[in-house]
């Protein structure tokens, strides 16, 4: 759960560090944007990170625009290395960073704690004082992501743009330039900037690309295997010409069309385009794209023309829940059958369930019955194939636990995976949690809102664990739906510290002792399997 703490630069010295002290145990990230941090005390700021070190749920830090550049180089040095050993992601955007010179940017970033491995330096203004940048990017060498969006780098030349590429720390593995628009930039350019990616960038946010995306996409690093395409108005683009370029991604496994409003296109141009989608691509992502503007034919059009290549699909924050129940069925019913991973989070998908207290006459009840019956249903629909379901973000509404307790029972048993993170459990009572008792009784492994569990009572946790009889492995998650706890015996122990019995599995705690040990995975004479494992633990999640 993120919180947020406000009017700080109003406050004592000892009321700012009560705000600290009284921060909710249950809290996974800390918002403390617009404080005007850069003002206010070193002294009162360190101990405020103090407070916050006892804070051990706490892994992420937001300090965005709090006038940090009104502080000497020196000092700023000074607050970022008291950053406390919990936290591991670090947001320092807005805060014309871009106004030190090249000596005080790199002792300023050189002092951020190597246990933060994620770091967003957005809109700080580098595009006026590049050579900064490029030499202050190069001391990250702990810093696993980092983002430099809507920084206005299309300013830069080319040259400048190049010489940042080759200075970034091979550390980096996820690089983000999401909002920075590089349409001026010819293709000669386009194609120097590219080349200078390290091979060593896996996921890449190329932010809004040059008017030719076919040459753009073809010079994506050959090193990326995920590109994120998010905020590019991909809808503008004929399905032919946009299809030239899908086809063009080689050795890309994801692709995230994320807000590229296909919803806003004409019939039939995403479908088009969708169909020549590279083979390379596994992991397909149209999260809000507005799909419920399109028609039903349209849409069951676009899914259709989605390739087999493609196990992983996410729907997410569509809105498909406002569709009537035959279409939501149509849409399921359209997924091709090596969909494996399905991701349906923030549709609002209870919304079709009807609720009837306002009326007396047994007509009205038997009719919203009849509607509710038909809304579970919907839910057999969701292919037998599908091992792996995201609902989160989907809100269990008190009055409608009923129908939503029958609807998760039609789920079909091959189903082993599921997410139910930030659902509001702990907003229902006792008797509205027994409901859903026995609902998921096929569930190997499912994902929870750490925050939501601490606030229920051990009684009511008790209810939950009941609601999934054969749950082996229960992940607890902050409110973006990443996990906490870093190897699986530790995220094993945090779930048991409310109540879950599970014990962690021999082959988690020999992946555990594979990690720490340090094995070469490469060449390691061990099973696949643990080799698989291992590699997911040391994935960081934030």
């Amino acid at each position: 759960m993120r919180f947020c703490l406000t009017h700080l630069d109003q406050k004592s010295h000892h009321e700012l560090l009560q705000s600290f002290i009284e921060i909710p145990d249950y809290v996974t990230e800390l918002e403390l944007d617009d404080n005007d941090l850069g003002n206010l005390p070193n002294q009162t700021i360190k101990e405020a990170l103090k407070i916050l070190a006892t804070k051990k749920s706490i892994h992420a830090l937001y300090l965005n625009q709090n006038n940090l550049h009104e502080k000497t180089a020196e000092e700023l040095a000074t607050i970022l290395a008291a950053i406390p050993a919990n936290i591991v992601a670090l947001d320092l955007s807005m805060n014309q960073l871009g106004n030190y010179s090249e000596e005080e940017l790199e002792l300023i970033l050189n002092a951020i704690p190597p246990h933060v491995r994620k770091l967003n330096l957005s809109e700080n203004g580098f595009a006026k004082n590049a050579s900064a940048l490029i030499r202050g990017v190069a001391v990250l060498s702990h810093v696993h992501e980092l983002s430099l969006g809507f920084s206005k780098l299309d300013e830069m030349s080319a040259e400048e743009l190049v010489k940042l590429m080759k200075s970034l720390s091979d550390s980096i593995a996820t690089f983000k330039l999401t909002g920075n628009h590089f349409a001026k930039k010819t293709k000669g350019e386009w194609a120097s900037i590219m080349a200078a990616i390290k091979p060593t960038i896996i996921s890449f946010h190329p932010g809004i690309l040059p008017a030719d995306v076919f040459f753009a996409f073809k010079f994506f690093p050959k090193g990326a295997r995920e590109i994120y395409l998010d905020g590019n108005p991909l809808y503008r683009i004929p399905g032919p010409l946009l299809g030239q370029a899908f086809a063009a991604l080689e050795n890309v496994e994801l692709l995230s069309l994320h807000s590229a409003c296909f919803g806003q296109g004409r019939d039939g141009e995403s479908a088009t385009a969708l169909k020549h989608l590279n083979p390379s691509v596994r992991k397909l992502l149209l999260q809000n794209n507005m799909l419920f503007k399109m028609s039903i034919n349209a849409l069951t059009n676009v899914i259709k023309n989605i390739p087999l290549t493609v196990n992983l699909l996410s729907f997410a924050n569509n809105n498909l829940g406002a569709r009537s129940n035959v279409e939501v069925t149509t849409i399921l019913n359209a997924l091709h059958e090596k969909v494996r991973t399905l991701d349906l989070e923030g549709n609002g998908l209870f919304q079709n369930i009807k609720l009837n207290e306002t009326f007396s006459n047994n007509n009205n009840e038997n009719l919203f019955n009849k509607n509710n019956e038909e809304f579970c249903k919907v839910w057999a629909a969701i292919p037998y194939n599908v091992t792996s379901l995201n609902l989160g973000n989907n809100i269990f509404e008190p009055a409608k636990i009923k129908w939503i307790a029958k609807s998760l029972k039609t789920l079909h048993k091959n189903l082993e995976i599921i997410h139910l993170h930030e659902v509001e459990f702990n907003k229902l009572s006792t008797v509205e949690l027994k409901q859903l008792k026995n609902a998921l009784p096929q569930v190997k492994t499912v994902y929870l809102s750490y925050h939501e569990v601490y606030q229920m009572t051990p009684e009511n946790r008790k209810i939950l664990w009941a609601m999934l009889p054969n749950v082996e492995t229960v992940l607890l998650v902050d409110s973006d739906g990443m996990e906490l706890a870093d190897t699986p015996y530790e995220k094993t122990n945090l779930a048991r510290e409310f109540g879950f019995k599970g014990v962690p599995t021999l082959l988690s705690r020999v992946s555990f002792f594979v990690n720490n040990l340090g094995v070469n995975l490469k060449n390691a004479s061990i099973p696949d399997e643990l080799k698989v494992l291992s590699r997911a633990s040391e994935r960081l999640k934030f």
